[in-house]
Parts: C-alpha cells; sequence; structure tokens
C-alpha cells in the first residue's frame, strides 16, 4: 500500500505545533519568571530606601544634638554626648528630642542611652543610643569623640523587628573636628 503524502504532512504539522507551543511557553516562563524577579527587587529596594532614611534621620538627629545646646561663656557650644571620663551633661540635655516630638525620643533616658564605662577614656567618649520612628523603622547610634574629632555612625533599619527574615541596614558615617 502506498504512503499517501497527505498522511505525512499531518505529522509534520503536529511536529511543527508541538515545536511552537514549546517555543511559547519556554518565553512566557522566561517573562513570568524576569517579573517575578522585579517585582522583588522593587521590594528590596523600597525596603533598603527605608532603612537608608531611618539612617539618615538618625544621623541628623546627632549632628543637631551634638552642638545644640548654648554654651558657656566663652566655650564652644555643649555637646550632650560624652566626651571623656570628667564629661557632665550640660544642663538641659533631658530634653533632648529626635523626629519633630512624633515619638519624642528622649536621647539620654536610660531605655535608649548608655556610655560604656570601657570606652571612655580622659580624652575619648562613646555614646550609643537607639531611635525608634513613628512609621516602625528605627536606628542605632554610636558617637564617638576623641580630642576634637567626632564619628557618628548611625546604622538604619527598615523595620524595628529585629528578628525580622526582611530586615535591612543600611549604614551612614559623619567625621568631623571641631
Amino acid at each position: 500500500m502506498p504512503h499517501s503524502s497527505h498522511s505525512s504532512e499531518k505529522g509534520f504539522v503536529l511536529l511543527l505545533t508541538m515545536l511552537i507551543m514549546s517555543v511559547t511557553l519556554a518565553i512566557s516562563f522566561s517573562i513570568y519568571t524576569l517579573s517575578i524577579k522585579e517585582v522583588v527587587l522593587g521590594s528590596y529596594m523600597r525596603e533598603s530606601e527605608k532603612a537608608f532614611m531611618a539612617a539618615d534621620r538618625a544621623l541628623e538627629c546627632a549632628l543637631f544634638w551634638d552642638r545644640a545646646l548654648p554654651p558657656q561663656p566663652g566655650a564652644l557650644a555643649w555637646t550632650i554626648f560624652a566626651t571623656s571620663t570628667t564629661w557632665v551633661a550640660p544642663p538641659n540635655s533631658n530634653t533632648a528630642t529626635c523626629n519633630n516630638g512624633t515619638t519624642n525620643v528622649q536621647l539620654n533616658t536610660l531605655a535608649s542611652w548608655s556610655v560604656p564605662v570601657a570606652d571612655v577614656s580622659s580624652t575619648t567618649g562613646r555614646t550609643l543610643f537607639t531611635l525608634t520612628f513613628s512609621d516602625g523603622t528605627s536606628a542605632d547610634v554610636e558617637v564617638y569623640k576623641q580630642d576634637i574629632n567626632t564619628t557618628i555612625t548611625a546604622n538604619g533599619y527598615n523595620t524595628s523587628v529585629t528578628t525580622s527574615s526582611r530586615r535591612t541596614q543600611r549604614t551612614l558615617v559623619a567625621r568631623y573636628n571641631l
């Protein structure tokens, strides 16, 4: 029995259809995978921006309060941060607040303020505090003073929940001497 050319064409059309469907499916899957990665990356960038902004707000707060209090006559402005073993908190330093009073964070309360004794000498002082902002972000701040040099390090976090698997950290550092 002779083979007809019509039956072999049916096989070829079926094979071509399967090939086109496979290529279309592969392209669709690639686009889907790329879209998912873009969504994840966009979410990561949003959380990274929150952490950066928390670090920036905390750094600005520390910079402001480093020289904000009225100076003694003939001296530089007071700093509320530890500078040495002879450092004494200036008058009214317990009114230091950040975040425009939204959270009314007092910088030198026992809950969020510490001056580790091991990090204080006759010419140095280290002050640590944590700020939690009303948007749920937070920042850990370290103010290190050595002679006339000051280094402020602000570690900002997109969430104040320390156990979150999505917690993102961004760090800003300011160095200056006065």
